[in-house]
């Protein structure tokens, strides 16, 4: 597996139903257990040469990460 699409930054920030949020930080410590810019985090692969498709699965213990962080 190659890793996912990179991106531009140094953090993201996701929100559950406009109120509940979480950071996910490029560098330096993680308070998550599944950080958006862990290639390990992300499924898929190439599907023909040249294009990719990853996939991230938000999942019921990310909310609840999430809602534990507040």
């Amino acid at each position: 597996m190659s890793a996912p699409p990179p991106f531009i930054g140094d953090s993201i920030i996701v929100y559950y139903n406009d109120t509940t949020h979480i950071t996910h930080y490029r560098i330096g410590e993680q308070l998550v257990s599944r950080s958006l810019f862990d290639a390990n985090s992300w499924a898929g692969d190439m599907v023909e040469e040249y294009s990719y498709r990853y996939e991230y699965t938000f999942s019921n213990d990310d909310y609840n990460e999430a809602i534990g962080n507040q």
